[in-house]
């Protein structure tokens, strides 16, 4: 029985560590996995995306794991699916919040014309 007690005495901070390691790095990576994969699935024509590259475009063909963006009027261009990082507003944003209207105050200030409070 000491010698059990020894083991676990000596050995419970890398237990610790082990637990750390999963709740902080190793589950958040999962779950981002996850939404990026849930994102990749929900692209569909017309979004407005933009490339691992930094290329703007809008999606004009879906393949299974191409996609064709049009860059510029008559420029289309074929890429991986995996190398479209967001959508063009900065967000890889779930289809429940796209249909969400935002309540943002108006800030404007009727008297001076200006967007900001004087």
């Amino acid at each position: 029985m000491g010698q059990l007690t020894g083991f676990v005495e000596m050995f419970w901070p890398f237990l610790v560590l082990i637990a750390v390691f999963y709740f902080f790095m190793y589950r958040p990576q999962k779950k981002q996995e996850k939404e990026r994969a849930e994102f990749l699935q929900a692209l569909k024509k017309g979004d407005r995306v933009v490339t691992a590259g930094g290329i703007h475009g809008t999606i004009k063909v879906l393949h299974e794991s191409t996609v064709s963006l049009e860059i510029a009027p008559k420029v289309v261009i074929r890429l991986d699916r995996e190398s479209i990082m967001r959508n063009e507003d900065g967000a890889a944003r779930k289809p429940a919040e796209e249909d969400t209207p935002a309540d943002e105050p108006d800030d404007s200030n009727e008297e001076t014309g200006r967007g900001d409070k004087a």
